[in-house]
């Protein structure tokens, strides 16, 4: 346990140092400036030429209408996209639009009245509008009129679309003399009274409105003379072209005071005035700074009315922005001591709701009934957004600049802030409470760190910056993400309620580990991974890992860092990449195979080497290429590393398929079986007899094989090629045919009788050859012949069983049936006919009769002799035909 915790105090250190040292790295002399504005999620910003005068937005806030004082007229969507732009002749000062930007009305300093519709075409135009540059527009949209006042005190009106409509009226053409009681117009100061204006109601734009100016005033009616000037309201109402002066109103009790600030309302029943006036001189700190309000109940047209105020509230500072909210309930004020009043108003009186400081001079106010919300721009940049009951929903700096225009949607709660450097902020939801996040990264000398990355998570917001920032968030719980590439990276979770100044401090910080994932496959085919391969890291931080990966374990766990990746695989060149792991990397490695060679050579057993076969090399299905063999058989590839299927075919033989992997220079033989064919030949004996044999067959002069076949049917099978078929059969010749195959896979073959030598030998009873014996046959073939001088007949005939009749004159004929099935020599003995015994032994009968006995004994001697003689020439088969046995 103790050296745990010496272990951890050592840790605890090691990193307090890590980050010491590269905090060092940031020391700036102060905490870092944020941006020009902060950051606002959901929210736009989008710059126009120039500085923004004038924002109008659309009922629904889907549009806005924008003028600069470089004489730009935009209209811009709510996402902050300029969908149009058009310039005037000179700077716009006053703009305005229609409920909806149907139409949008603008006057320059150029004296030029423009008049645009929302798609951005001209509807009407008036090059000369006034005699003077205009001092303030009033845009009754509800019935197309325009009214101007210009810098002399000319009020002019005009309708849209209509040349020549135009009236007009001079304001300061007005006196008013009556018993005790007069009226003149002392002066009109256009730098105080620069507006025209309007007189709204609860339906609307009413169509009248009023001109403030100053009156001098002789009153005797008490008795004691007074001199005094009061500010004069003259009312007017608009109709068509026509400018009809209803009546005028002396503001009684604001003498002394000048008028900051004026609003009309019409109730039905009577007319409110709201005036905001100042006269720093008055002794009574209170009266210095008033806000009044006057109820005109009873009046008629042209009469001139003295009024006095029905209550009256002290302000700390003048008046900068009055507004009335459609309703006539509420009223809302920003003075310059930096405060913000809310009154409300009911028909018996006028109460003080709130007021809240600001911290910043207000420059421009936008206030909306339902529900009642009111934006303030100040001069310093920020916005502040309050609701009814004073609550402060949020507020932020969003330029360095003025707040020049401000203005708020009637529905969608969308507002619009346009300031002096010509940006222009859109806020959607801006009645959603929101406070401000500030958010650094500080070293332990409480130095900032900038360009840290930022990430701020929750309320279904998330926000991507750097440090140090400011970001204005809804009210609820957020994550906040700190992480320096350098230092580490640390999550902290805030709980938003109100505005908070986060400072991270950098030792908490810590190194994230991230998986590096590598996907290794063949460039080929994302099908193709290799087994396994090497992979080498070199961190920018000094991290060094290598390691043997395969497809299925092909992850590294790795510290955030840059990383130089190589990845090498056996028959592969090597990968090189440079990998930022800041998050989850997947990292896709393809890999160049390498090459080898590939020589097949091709033969069978019956030809031997094969020519012009066709090798296909097919890789993954697909064909890598092809080639023919060569006369000696041989093919020759180039073909990156991996499994290929190899494909011969040629004529006359099967084609051969081969599985190998090509992982080196390789040669390997390939045997090609030939296409059998199978063979009938019809064996036929020369009288059509079906004949049973033997038969064989001899390719290229050497005997291919010996089959036997019956019933005059030789069934063979046989590769392609010429042959020669040879067929024997017992008793009949040998018979061969030539055939071709496969041109001819049947054929027939004729076979002869078999021949034997049949040798006759005819001899007479003391075996003397017999010459000119005749000799007849009779059997399958039938002819007669004569016998030579040896007493020999020899002829070659057909086998089969043959009658052999012998004759000769002089002898006995003789008949023997002889069986030809093999050669045969066969000795026939004529026996004399009587009479030629007598002939032969005439002599010997004769000399008998003379020679005494002892010659006929010798005689006898010598015959016997003779004849004794004779047959030991004789072989022993002759001798057995002759029937003698020894």
């Amino acid at each position: 346990m103790k050296d745990r915790s010496v272990k951890m105090y050592i840790d605890i250190l090691a990193s307090i140092m890590l980050a010491l040292t590269l905090a060092s790295m940031y020391t700036p002399g102060s905490r870092a400036e944020y941006t020009a504005h902060i950051i606002v999620p959901g929210s736009t910003y989008t710059y126009v030429d120039g500085s923004i005068t004038s924002i109008d937005i659309a009922y629904d806030g889907s549009y806005m209408a924008v003028a600069s004082d470089t004489g730009y007229i935009y209209l811009v969507g709510f996402d902050g996209r300029i969908l149009w732009k058009t310039r005037m002749r000179s700077s716009v000062s006053h703009m305005q639009g229609s409920l909806n930007l149907e139409w949008i009305v603008a006057v320059s300093k150029a004296m030029e009245l423009t008049v645009y519709s929302y798609n951005g075409s001209l509807v009407d135009y008036r090059h000369r509008c006034s005699r003077a540059p205009a001092r303030s527009l009033l845009y009754l949209y509800d019935r197309s009129i325009v009214s101007i006042l210009d810098e002399l005190g000319w009020l002019y009106s005009y309708a849209i679309g209509e040349p020549k409509g135009r009236n007009e009226e001079w304001i300061l053409g007005y006196n008013y003399t009556a018993k005790d009681y007069k009226l003149s117009i002392a002066r009109f100061d256009p730098s105080v009274f620069v507006e025209l204006y309007p007189c709204i109601s609860s339906q609307g734009l009413t169509g009248e409105a009023a001109v403030a100016i100053y009156a001098r005033i002789t009153d005797n009616r008490t008795g004691v003379p007074s001199t005094y000037e009061a500010p004069l309201l003259r009312f007017y109402r608009f109709t068509g072209i026509a400018i009809e002066n209803l009546f005028q109103v002396v503001l009684d009790d604001m003498r002394g005071y000048t008028l900051n600030s004026l609003r009309l309302y019409d109730t039905g029943s009577s007319k409110l005035i709201v005036a905001a006036g100042s006269n720093p001189a008055n002794p009574n700190p209170k009266a210095r700074y008033l806000l009044r309000l006057y109820e005109l109940t009873d009046y008629k047209l042209g009469g001139l009315y003295t009024v006095r105020s029905s209550w009256s509230y002290s302000l700390g500072g003048r008046c900068v922005a009055l507004k009335i909210d459609s309703s006539g309930r509420y009223i809302a004020v920003a003075s310059e001591d930096y405060q913000l009043y809310l009154f409300g108003r009911s028909i018996q009186s006028v109460d003080y709701v709130w007021s809240v400081s600001l911290g910043y001079t207000p420059s421009c106010i936008a206030l909306e009934s339902i529900p009642l919300s009111i934006a303030v721009g100040t001069s310093d940049g920020w916005v502040y957004m309050l609701d009814g009951s004073g609550d402060l929903l949020w507020r932020s700096p969003l330029s360095l600049s003025t707040a020049t225009s401000i203005d708020l949607s009637k529905l969608g709660y969308r507002l619009a802030v346009g300031f002096a450097d010509g940006s222009l902020a859109i806020i959607p939801d801006a009645r959603s409470k929101r406070r401000i996040l500030d958010v650094s990264l500080v070293d332990p000398m409480g130095a900032s760190i900038a360009g840290a990355n930022l990430t701020v998570a929750g309320m279904g917001v998330e926000v991507h910056a750097v440090t140090p920032n400011r970001l204005l968030l809804p009210i609820g719980s957020y994550a906040v993400v700190v992480d320096h590439m350098d230092i580490g990276k640390a999550s902290i979770d805030v709980q938003l309620t109100s505005d908070l100044d986060l400072e991270v401090d950098s030792r908490i910080l810590a190194q994230p580990m991230y998986p590096l994932m590598l996907n290794v496959y063949d460039e080929r085919s994302f099908d193709v991974k290799p087994e396994s391969y090497r992979v080498e890291v070199e961190g920018r931080l000094g991290l060094n890992v290598s390691a043997t990966l395969t497809p299925l374990n092909s992850t590294l766990i790795l510290p955030r860092d840059t990383y130089n990746v190589r990845v090498y695989a056996d028959h592969y060149r090597s990968y090189n990449a440079t990998v930022r792991l800041i998050s989850s990397v997947n990292l896709t490695v393809p890999l160049k195979p390498e090459s080898y060679r590939l020589g097949l050579t091709v033969y069978s057993l019956i030809d031997g080497l094969i020519g012009q076969a066709r090798v296909e090399l097919w890789w993954m299905g697909k064909p890598y290429g092809y080639t023919y063999t060569s006369a000696r058989g041989e093919a020759v590839f180039t073909a990156p590393y991996g499994d290929y299927i190899v494909k011969v075919q040629v004529n006359h033989y099967n084609p051969r398929i081969t599985s190998i992997r090509l992982a080196e220079d390789t040669a390997i033989d390939v045997a090609l079986e030939p296409i059998l064919y199978d063979v009938t030949v019809y064996v036929k004996g020369s009288d059509g007899t079906p004949i049973s044999g033997s038969a064989r067959i001899y390719r290229a002069g050497k005997l291919h094989s010996e089959e036997s076949f019956t019933g005059g049917v030789c069934r063979v099978i046989l590769p392609y090629g010429s042959y020669k078929l040879e067929f024997a059969s017992k008793g009949w010749k040998k018979a061969s045919i030539d055939l071709t195959i496969p041109e001819k896979l049947s054929a027939e073959a004729i076979l002869q009788l078999e021949t034997y030598m049949l040798t006759l030998t005819v001899v007479d009873d003391t075996d003397k050859p017999l010459e000119n014996a005749r000799i007849t046959l009779s059997g399958p073939i039938s002819l007669s012949s004569l016998t030579d001088s040896y007493g020999v007949f020899r002829r070659e005939i057909v086998r089969g069983g043959y009658t052999v009749t012998v004759s000769m004159d002089g002898y006995r004929s003789t008949t023997v049936y002889v069986d030809l099935s093999e050669s045969k020599q066969i000795l026939v003995r004529l026996q004399p006919e009587p009479i030629t015994i007598l002939w032969r032994y005439l002599p010997y009968i004769l000399l008998l009769a003379v020679a005494p006995v002892g010659s006929l004994l010798a005689i006898m001697l010598y015959l016997r002799r003779r004849r004794r003689m004779e047959l030991e020439e004789l072989s022993e088969e002759e001798l057995k035909e002759l029937g003698v046995e020894s």
